[in-house]
Order: C-alpha cells, then structure tokens, then sequence
C-alpha cells in the first residue's frame, strides 16, 4: 500500500494473474468485503498501477513463498484474507512497537498519495497519482490528499522513513 496506494480492500483481492512482471503493472479490479470479492469501490477505480523496482523486489520474494496459491496475500490458513481488518490490527501492532502513534492501514493509502503530490515539484505527474489512487479526476486526488501535506514535513519524512525500514525488513 505504501508504494502503490492501493486500497486495503483491493489489496488482499490481487492474485497472481494481477501482477504483470513483464510490463510492470498490477491490475486493480475488485475488492473483497467481508469474504466477498466484487467490484472496486467506482469505475474509475479499475485500473493499472505501476510497480516500483523495490516493490517489484518484494514482490518476487512474495511470490517465491505464496506463487502456488492463487491470492497473492494468503492468511496464516492459507486461504485468502476474509476481510483487511486483521491486516489493520497488526499494522496497528506495529506502529505501537516501534513507537509511532496508533493509525489505520488506510493511512498508507495517505501517506503514498500526499508524498506523490509533495514531489510535483520533483517531476511527479498529478494526473498519474491521481489515476494510481483510482479516482475519477485530479480535483478528488487534490481535495482529499493535499490536507496530509500541511503537517510538519520534516516529522513526517522522519516517521516514513522509519516506518519503510521497518516494513522492508518485515516483508
């Protein structure tokens, strides 16, 4: 979630057959809600979404371990996830064992899109965050996501930093 601002509930729907290595792009068209997979939250939201080289890394690590099942996320049954709330009770975990204040998973969601909009400066193309995150236009992307930018920058940057060398040590 954190390098691609997916939402939790389209993350553990992904199977193998959505992850495309070659053109190096994860395809987004369902969710799971309690046990039932469906259609994503709007049309707009079916979509593709880039793999970055160290999400990519991960990614093959994943599958070297879950590649024989169809979901690319699998519970410790082995089955797919029913819904993301166990997955939002150890992020939760988590963030209080390494001394970050209590947040949901959905803030990675956050997190991803106010940092893609902080570097427009750096090259980041609005547009392309904007049909990363599935939404219609770049005014939702710009209504929701530039109110987490306001926040201390530099305590932020700290906290995401910490917060990614945990995660890649754990994933």
């Amino acid at each position: 979630m954190l390098h691609t601002g997916i939402r939790p509930g389209e993350l553990i729907s992904l199977t193998w057959d959505d992850i495309d290595f070659e053109k190096k792009r994860i395809a987004v068209d369902k969710n799971t809600f309690q046990g039932k997979v469906g259609d994503v939250k709007t049309q707009s939201s079916v979509r593709y979404i880039d793999i970055f080289p160290q999400l990519e890394d991960k990614l093959i690590e994943l599958y070297e371990e879950t590649g024989n099942y169809p979901t690319v996320f699998i519970s410790h049954f082995k089955k797919p996830f029913y819904s993301h709330d166990i997955l939002n009770k150890r992020f939760r975990e988590l963030l209080f064992n390494i001394d970050i204040k209590e947040r949901s998973i959905y803030n990675l969601r956050h997190t991803f899109a106010s940092h893609m909009i902080s570097n427009i400066h750096n090259g980041v193309d609005i547009l392309w965050v904007s049909k990363t995150l599935g939404h219609k236009d770049v005014s939702i992307t710009l209504k929701v996501y530039t109110k987490y930018i306001n926040e201390d920058e530099i305590d932020r940057l700290n906290k995401l930093k910490k917060l990614s060398e945990v995660l890649v040590r754990i994933l």
